[in-house]
C-alpha cells in the first residue's frame, strides 16, 4: 500500500472511531437539564484541533500500527464501557446530577472514567501517528479538559448516598488507567 493510500485508510479508521464515540454517547447517555458550561467543554476543542491538526500534518509512518492498534483499543474500551453501564443512569459529560450508585463492572472495575480513556486515547494515537505542534497542542488541551472534568464528575459522589463506597473505589482505581 503506498503511503496516500495508507493516510486515506488510516483517515477512514480514525472517523469510524471518532463517529463510533459520538454516536455511542448520543445513545447512551441521558441529557440533564442542569449542565455546566466553561472549562470543561474544552475537551471539544482539543477533539477538533486533533482531527483538523491531522488533516492537514504528515503520516509519521513508524506509528501507523502502534496508532491503529490503539484506535481499535480506544473503540473496543468505549464499547465495553457502553455494555458495562447498560440500563443505568448516566449523565451528559458535567451534569450537576447527584450520582446514586458507583458502577464497578465492566472496564469500570479498574478505571473510573473509561469513557474519557477511550477519547483521550483515540487522540494520543491520532497526535502520535500525525505529530505536528496543532495535533499535540489539541491533545494537551484535552487531557488537561478531562482531567478537569474527571474532577468535577468524582466531586459529584461527595454529596451523594454512595460516598463512601466511591472513596473506596477511587483509592482501588486508577482515574484514566488502571494502577494510576
Amino acid at each position: 500500500m503506498d503511503p496516500l493510500e495508507l493516510t486515506r485508510t488510516i483517515h477512514i479508521a480514525i472517523n469510524v472511531v471518532v463517529f463510533i464515540q459520538i454516536m455511542g454517547a448520543v445513545l447512551t447517555f441521558t441529557p440533564m437539564r442542569e449542565r455546566r458550561r466553561g472549562f470543561g467543554s474544552l475537551y471539544v476543542v482539543g477533539f477538533v484541533v486533533v482531527l483538523g491538526g491531522a488533516s492537514r500534518a504528515d503520516l509519521w509512518l513508524p506509528a501507523a500500527i502502534p496508532g491503529l492498534v490503539g484506535l481499535v483499543a480506544a473503540a473496543a474500551l468505549f464499547l465495553w464501557a457502553r455494555i458495562a453501564i447498560h440500563g443505568k443512569m448516566f449523565s451528559y459529560i458535567l451534569s450537576t446530577d447527584v450520582p446514586q450508585f458507583a458502577c464497578m463492572n465492566g472496564p469500570y472495575r479498574w478505571i473510573r472514567h473509561p469513557f474519557y480513556a477511550s477519547y483521550m486515547l483515540t487522540l494520543l494515537s491520532v497526535t502520535l501517528m500525525f505529530p505536528s505542534y496543532v495535533t499535540a497542542g489539541g491533545f494537551i488541551l484535552a487531557i488537561v479538559s478531562f482531567n478537569y472534568v474527571a474532577n468535577f464528575e468524582e466531586g459529584k459522589f461527595k454529596d451523594s448516598p454512595v460516598a463512601a463506597e466511591y472513596e473506596a473505589y477511587k483509592r482501588r482505581t486508577g482515574r484514566f488507567f488502571p494502577g494510576l
